[in-house]
């Protein structure tokens, strides 16, 4: 709850997530996000980055790094698509992530990644769920 508590204090210091901004109001809803999707998802590190500039990593209910990117972000900033696959470097190494493009206006924006700290576990759970498209 931690996380939450900091994402919620980080939006009523700005504008709210999703909302037109400057680039450093949307930096910081980038923080707010990743803190939202990281309490989401049972605090899976998650990481975050828009199309023009390092984003964020969280784990653990807190950023601890701020200046971010990894290499599936930057592949799926690259390709346009949903990229799954384990990482090759970086701190994640070895590490099975999914990265999804976000869009705005048909114009790639940001990118946001999962990293399934279980080694996969999650995510075939979630592809049992929900099938890829």
């Amino acid at each position: 709850m931690l996380a939450v508590t900091e994402a919620l204090s980080i939006i009523k210091s700005s504008n709210p997530c999703g909302k037109e901004g400057r680039v450093q109001e949307e930096k910081i809803d980038l923080r707010c996000m990743a803190l939202i999707i990281h309490e989401l998802m049972g605090r899976l590190p998650v990481t975050m980055r828009y199309r023009d500039q390092h984003g964020v990593r969280v784990e653990r209910g807190e950023i601890i790094d701020d200046n971010y990117t990894g290499p599936v972000l930057e592949e799926a900033l690259q390709r346009g698509s949903i990229v799954k696959k384990v990482a090759t470097s970086g701190p994640y190494k070895g590490v099975p992530i999914i990265a999804v493009p976000v869009r705005r206006n048909n114009e790639i924006i940001a990118v946001f990644g999962a990293v399934d700290i279980t080694k996969g576990a999650v995510f075939e759970l979630m592809n049992r769920l929900v099938p890829s498209r």
